[in-house]
């Protein structure tokens, strides 16, 4: 019998947690501080992670959260290990009600109780969009995981959705609201190119089977040829040795 037990579960790779609410906030790119901050002070949230792409996009957006009253700090791999630990401490202690991250600094960043995750630019890589929201929703809490996504960033939204093999709901935020057609219009030309990209692969297919096939063709006619050959050869060899005999023949006569 075992003694204390403990149950340690590993969930798959590249799995979001269940207990993580997922949204997307389509949003014009030029719009997307104005909508953070209205969800920042409509939802009075107090303790939010926020990732950016770039270091200079951390600093530059904690700055503007900071002169719209938000206490706001940002972490990335310029700051010094000082600075960054007091920008976390203080987040955690809630003198700081945003941090704003880059994916490498993040990865230092463990609080069980982070009630909210804001993808303010969605990573190019699809992983790091799993990693992101991790942070939220742990130790059997509940979590909200928020993107806000621009026209120029839909690629990487379907392709954070085909890893975690699931769409993400869309809500749309009044006074926000951008022209939906453009964004089918982007998922319609990627399943073209799709398309196209499967068309092409079956024709490099079919023409390496091609090629296999005239290879075996030259390669048969090749043996045959050596084959022709061969008795083209053992039958002058046999006219050659009649004729010897016939010269011996008529020698062993006189």
């Amino acid at each position: 019998m075992l003694k204390t037990p403990v149950l340690i579960e590993v969930s798959k790779a590249n799995s979001t947690s269940h207990k993580v609410e997922q949204t997307v906030h389509h949003v014009d790119k030029e719009r997307k501080k104005e909508l953070l901050i209205n969800l920042l002070n409509k939802n009075s949230w107090k303790q939010v992670l926020v990732f950016t792409r770039t270091k200079h996009g951390a600093n530059k957006l904690s700055e503007a959260l900071i002169k719209d009253k938000i206490t706001s700090a940002a972490i990335h791999g310029n700051k010094s290990q000082g600075a960054r630990t007091k920008a976390l401490d203080d987040f955690k202690a809630g003198t700081v009600r945003v941090l704003v991250a880059t994916d490498i600094a993040a990865r230092g960043i463990d609080i069980d109780q982070l009630p909210h995750v804001i993808n303010f630019e969605l990573p190019n890589v699809p992983e790091d969009y799993v990693h992101r929201i991790g942070r939220t929703g742990r130790a059997g809490n509940s979590g909200d995981a928020i993107s806000l996504v621009c026209i120029d960033e839909h690629d990487y939204l379907l392709a954070i959705e085909k890893l975690i093999k699931q769409k993400i709901n869309k809500i749309a935020i009044e006074g926000f609201k951008v022209n939906q057609n453009l964004f089918q219009m982007v998922e319609i030309e990627q399943k073209v190119v799709q398309i196209e990209q499967h068309k092409v692969e079956l024709l490099k297919q079919k023409i390496k089977l091609l090629v296999q096939k005239e290879l075996l063709v030259k390669r048969k006619m090749k043996k045959n040829h050596i084959r022709v050959k061969n008795q083209e050869e053992m039958a002058i060899d046999l006219a050659q040795k009649e004729v010897k005999l016939h010269l011996i023949a008529q020698e062993v006569e006189e």
